[in-house]
């Protein structure tokens, strides 16, 4: 099998948008498909943030986009810019 040279997926910061806590494991989706998950997740500063690996396409800084938790708890989150520099 040939390498396509481009990844599927990329580690991304996440910032919650409505200061809702991230949880590690949760799924990504957008417009109801999965796209990824959150690696880690943490307050910074009152900010509720996360790392998680995203789907090319779903990845930009800017998209917008949703957490599912296991307990189905929904949180839209943003994608961010590395490292973090939230406003």
């Amino acid at each position: 099998m040939k390498m396509s040279g481009q990844r599927n997926k990329q580690l991304c910061g996440l910032a919650s948008m409505k200061n809702i806590a991230l949880v590690p494991g949760a799924r990504i989706l957008a417009n109801d498909k999965d796209v990824g998950w959150i690696t880690s997740a943490t307050n910074s500063d009152g900010r509720e943030i996360a790392l998680g690996y995203i789907k090319r396409g779903f990845n930009s800084p800017g998209s917008r986009i949703e957490a599912i938790s296991a307990n189905k708890t929904s949180v839209p989150v943003e994608v961010v810019d590395l490292p973090f520099a939230l406003s």
